[in-house]
């Protein structure tokens, strides 16, 4: 899969939640979909739902936070998360690999890098490997009012 920001001048890259140190919430809640088939990959609680493949062809379900700078994960019970093993990560619908072209591969770690859209046209990139916390948010401008919004609303929580 590619990463396109067609015109990169739209976009801005967030690493960390920016309202954090003005006493906003620390993190930002992202209603995630799939790049490919656009479906909600959220459950009803909002936490990011996917499938992953990972070493000898095993595979289970993997439920990531869907806020912004927190890394909890529950994984598959026959899954050691202390292995520092690379995860496919597939859509639960459409089974698209959401994984990234090499050129995108962490910084931190080389491992490759997994990609979701957010909002309407903003994308969040984040590595592959358990225990990495090397992530990105590829924030369009036609976004940021929903983004600043999401953040204050979440405060208020």
């Amino acid at each position: 899969m590619k990463l396109e920001l067609k015109n990169k001048k739209e976009y801005v890259s967030i690493e960390h939640n920016p309202y954090e140190k003005k006493g906003y919430s620390r993190y930002a809640k992202l209603n995630s979909k799939c790049p490919v088939c656009k479906a909600s990959v959220c459950d009803k609680d909002g936490k990011i739902v996917l499938l992953g493949k990972w070493k000898d062809k095993k595979h289970g379900i993997f439920v990531l936070s869907d806020k912004f700078d927190d890394f909890k994960v529950e994984y598959p019970e026959q899954f050691n998360y202390k292995e520092k093993l690379i995860v496919e990560f597939i859509c639960p619908y459409c089974k698209s690999s959401l994984v990234l072209e090499e050129q995108h591969n962490c910084q931190k770690c080389n491992a490759p890098t997994i990609m979701l859209k957010v909002f309407t046209r903003s994308v969040i990139q984040f590595c592959s490997r358990t225990g990495c916390k090397e992530h990105k948010l590829f924030l369009h401008k036609d976004d940021m009012w929903a983004f600043m919004r999401q953040i204050y609303t979440d405060s208020m929580l």
